[in-house]
């Protein structure tokens, strides 16, 4: 069976008579869902207002010096240097 003789017998096949009219019902449906709740004004400004200080207080505070490792693994257990056996 050739995939398009098949496409085109699918094609020439009226729809169901169920999806008559399925826009119209799935317009109605969306109109008649609730708005979503948007953020206010004074919300917004103290979502703001709260990561800027936020901000600011992570920058000014000094964070203790670490050594560098990658994802957290200690570097004399680095692959790199577990195959190194001089």
């Amino acid at each position: 069976m050739e995939i398009d003789d098949a496409l085109d017998r699918w094609a020439d096949r009226p729809a169901p008579p169920r999806l008559d009219g399925i826009e119209d019902r799935v317009l109605a449906r969306l109109s008649a869902a609730p708005a979503p709740r948007t953020l206010t004004g004074a919300a917004f400004a103290v979502a703001a207002a709260f990561a800027l200080a936020l901000g600011i207080a992570s920058n000014a505070l000094p964070a203790p010096a670490q050594a560098a490792a990658p994802i957290g693994t200690p570097a004399g257990l680095a692959p790199s240097t577990l195959l190194d056996v001089r």
